[in-house]
């Protein structure tokens, strides 16, 4: 559309676009290998000037790209001390300050849910191009590597004004095991004042690991993680919150059952408790912050103890003091192979559960698990209902996961892979789960669903003819997984780059789950989230789906 463009580059990660005023041909000493760029233009040669990322050479941190010549902020693979040949995936800011920094911690729109606990710290959460934790366990691998020199420390600030400020602090490092925070000084020409004064030498606090110097938790308290001191809202008892003149007290990875008389979601467990404190019926109530939902309940734990159940990840919440001694702590459950296990068990509240199957060792997997849907049990390895989460993504991407399980995410191929040939639990049924924009749901069910090594092929047996959403599978059935950046169709284009997404393409498809996620229902032309033998159009991108598995 502007006639002034001859060429542009496009960079994924970050979804910059420059439009450029000339080509490769015209000046091929500026055509530069830019990793995570991709550049375009009307030559039908230029794809031969592709780069491999196996082009590129081990650089040991992002200020090492930078003085290499890479320009373009992004998701880059580095390789310091301590992260052996895999290296570690970070998003390298190649602008603020000079550039060369390595990002570990970004909040921008509410995406992703901060308020996690300790091991979710320690690996890290989130998505590299939005909001994200890097990890404390890499945080400190990282500023132990002391042949890189000293490391320093930057925050950006924003408010809601589009102000901006900055703080600097020298010699950062984090330690090993309680991941106290170390500096050597504040950088005096900061915009920002210097507010990580009173968190220098403290450890890391969680809301399940409290390693603060009040007596209360003040993780729990704040909602979230840090280097606290001390809390800075005095008069709270620990394990409790007001809602108007009522006190609530909490017991985790508990929940009442048989007493809910009304069910909805809700943001967090003080709205829960505003709700309860609101209706002269309500004695207590359940919150589970992964579903974020928020039951309400006729009676307490103390009039029917009988009822008054082990449930991970739920936490339930009355006006007795003596309720938070009968909280349980996450170890406390029993390691179950699969959700369908967790709920025969006893566990009925969907939400995020780690599962032991073979495989995945002594650390589990985490899945989200619909306890509800068809007789609950299910593992949810795929969902789509906001578009929050970009699904255009590379076949690494697809092939470890991505995504936030409270929202949307894919759980990775090989994780896939491992849970499907796990004989020990049987087969396992696929799930499609389905709804439009008028509010209407359909279901499709798969039968010895199973995921193959290598190309992941799409393996079932048969379809269940009693499905409402029709058989749109069927030319997916034996057919490896094809991204962007890895070309398995039978098609001489890529189905992927087309259709904007990633799934078992055929030559393209008659159902495509991870496409563009559309806010209304007319798609572009990649057509968007896509069924044919419901709708039978390209022209309705779905608004929300989700696929999901369970062992018969």
């Amino acid at each position: 559309m502007d006639e002034r463009c001859k060429s542009f580059n496009f960079n994924d990660c970050n979804k910059k676009c420059e439009l450029n005023f000339a080509t490769r041909r015209e000046h091929p000493k500026d055509f530069n290998a830019t990793q995570g760029s991709v550049y375009f233009d009307a030559d039908e040669d230029t794809p031969l000037y592709s780069l491999d990322d196996s082009s590129f050479s081990y650089y040991q941190s992002c200020k090492r790209f930078l003085d290499a010549g890479y320009r373009s902020s992004g998701i880059y693979t580095i390789y310091p001390e301590g992260f052996g040949n895999c290296g570690l995936r970070v998003y390298c800011d190649m602008e603020t300050d000079g550039g060369g920094w390595i990002v570990f911690q970004r909040r921008q729109d509410g995406s992703v849910d901060f308020w996690r606990n300790w091991t979710e710290y320690q690996s890290g959460f989130g998505d590299l191009p939005s909001e994200f934790w890097l990890g404390n366990d890499n945080l400190v691998t990282l500023t132990s590597d002391d042949s890189q020199g000293t490391w320093e420390l930057r925050v950006d600030l924003g408010d809601w004004e589009n102000k901006t400020v900055w703080a600097k602090y020298t010699d950062f490092k984090l330690s090993p095991g309680e991941y106290r925070l170390n500096y050597d000084f504040y950088d005096i020409s900061s915009t920002a004042g210097d507010s990580l004064a009173e968190s220098k030498g403290f450890p890391f606090t969680t809301k399940d690991k409290d390693n603060d110097v009040y007596d209360r938790n003040c993780a729990y308290i704040h909602k979230g993680a840090w280097w606290f001191a001390k809390s800075v809202i005095a008069g709270l008892r620990c394990n409790s919150f007001a809602a108007q003149q009522y006190a609530f007290y909490n017991a985790e990875n508990r929940a009442l059952e048989r007493f809910v008389y009304v069910d909805k979601s809700v943001r967090s467990p003080v709205i829960c408790g505003r709700e309860c404190s609101m209706d002269d019926r309500c004695k207590s109530f359940n919150y589970n912050d992964c579903s974020e939902k928020c039951e309400l309940n006729l009676a307490t734990r103390r009039e029917h103890p009988e009822d008054f159940n082990a449930t991970q990840g739920s936490v339930y919440f009355d006006a007795d003091e003596d309720t938070p001694l009968y909280s349980l702590a996450d170890h406390s459950f029993s390691y179950y192979q699969s959700c369908k296990r967790l709920l025969d068990a006893g566990y009925r509240s969907s939400g995020i559960y780690t599962i032991y199957p073979e495989g995945f060792g002594n650390g589990g997997l985490r899945v989200y698990c619909d306890m509800e849907t068809d007789g609950g049990g299910w593992i949810v390895f795929q969902r789509r209902q906001d578009g929050s989460v970009d699904f255009w993504r590379n076949w690494d991407e697809y092939q470890s996961g991505f995504g936030n399980m409270s929202g949307e995410f894919w759980l990775g191929n090989d994780n896939l892979v491992t849970l499907t040939s796990d004989n020990s639990q049987g087969t396992w049924e696929l799930r499609v789960d389905l709804g439009d924009w008028e509010d209407n749901t359909v279901w499709a069910k798969y039968t010895d669903f199973k995921l193959s090594p290598g190309e992941y092929r799409l393996n079932y047996d048969f379809y269940d003819i009693s499905s409402t959403a029709g058989d749109s599978m069927r030319i997916s059935k034996g057919l490896p997984f094809s991204t962007k950046d890895k070309d398995n169709d039978i098609w001489e284009r890529n189905c992927a780059d087309i259709h904007k997404g990633a799934w078992w393409f055929n030559a393209c498809m008659s159902c495509h789950l991870n496409g563009i996620y559309y806010p209304e229902q007319i798609p572009g032309n990649d057509w968007g989230i896509y069924w044919y033998r419901w709708k039978y159009t390209t022209e309705y991108s779905l608004k929300k789906c989700s696929m999901k598995i369970r062992e018969i």
